[in-house]
């Protein structure tokens, strides 16, 4: 109840109701214990070296620490026009690579999304954005957010670790935007983003190369600011 209770709060910061929750929604791994798919959908994920920890409401095996390992989806995700993803995050004293939060790609065919967070410097708690994404019609669109030096300068936000953090990702009608602890900290408008029609996604993965903890993730086919 707790975990539903903070959602609310955050999202509500985004001027939502929570009726909207369920809206668009695709999946919903809420890892109290397990790896299934809340939502109703049956995208339901198999462990593969994750291990359950205590979560955002402070109880054990109620989340997910993916540094030996990620949560297998082995069903298709299909987006018609946008993506959002959110969940809690958080990066203990060694985390530097968690480009992994969500992989997902479509065998034999052009669609794939990644999104995460890298510390490459800029200090201890900052974190590059990271997405790419490419698209089913061919064009194979690629959209990157962190500088190739050692202090990038825009695409990223700095966020505390040992801490819980809400984050979102947002793709579409031409934006990408990030919102941490519900502030948007950054967004890039790119017409790349207009292209996601119908994206299929059948190889799926959570928190793989993620150097961190996971819990309460939600997955979207619609924007949800």
């Amino acid at each position: 109840m707790k975990k539903l209770l903070l959602s609310l709060f955050t999202i509500a910061s985004l001027s939502l109701t929570a009726q909207n929750l369920d809206e668009g929604l695709i999946a919903f791994y809420p890892f109290d214990g397990d790896a299934k798919d809340y939502s109703g959908n049956g995208k339901h994920g198999t462990v593969s070296g994750a291990v359950l920890t205590e979560g955002v409401d402070g109880k054990p095996n109620t989340a997910y620490n993916f540094e030996l390992g990620s949560i297998d989806v082995d069903a298709s995700l299909f987006f018609s026009n946008s993506v959002t993803i959110s969940a809690w995050v958080m990066m203990d004293e060694s985390s530097k690579w968690c480009n992994g939060l969500f992989y997902g790609w479509e065998s034999g065919d052009y669609g794939s999304l990644t999104l995460g967070l890298e510390n490459q410097g800029g200090g201890p708690n900052w974190f590059a954005l990271t997405c790419t994404l490419s698209v089913c019609d061919g064009s194979e669109e690629l959209c990157s957010f962190y500088e190739s030096n050692n202090y990038p300068s825009w695409g990223g936000t700095n966020i505390v670790r040992n801490e819980w953090h809400h984050i979102i990702y947002e793709i579409g009608d031409g934006v990408f935007k990030f919102y941490l602890d519900g502030e948007e900290r950054f967004q890039f408008p790119d017409a790349k983003f207009d292209k996601i029609n119908n994206l299929k996604l059948t190889d799926n993965y959570i928190g793989r190369s993620f150097e961190g903890k996971i819990d309460q993730l939600r997955i979207y086919d619609r924007l949800l600011t």
